[in-house]
């Protein structure tokens, strides 16, 4: 699944969860990321996105703050 994280428009995937890109173009948003899965988007995140050597991955870094949404592969 490709998540888009704004503010920013990071976009995220979670077979590739440590690479990240930037997309150049508008991106085709699906949903809201909390309408695809059925727990908490941090609990969702979290099991595709695991810290590494003990800090936060980047897609969650600034949760509260942030707008996430699945976009069209």
């Amino acid at each position: 699944m490709k998540i888009l994280k704004k503010p920013g428009n990071v976009v995220f995937d979670t077979k590739t969860p440590n690479v990240r890109f930037y997309p150049s173009t508008p991106v085709e948003i699906e949903c809201p990321l909390h309408h695809a899965h059925n727990t908490t988007d941090l609990d969702f995140l979290k099991t595709f996105f695991p810290p590494k050597k003990g800090t936060v991955h980047p897609i969650i870094e600034n949760l509260s703050e942030s707008f996430y949404y699945k976009i069209k592969a």
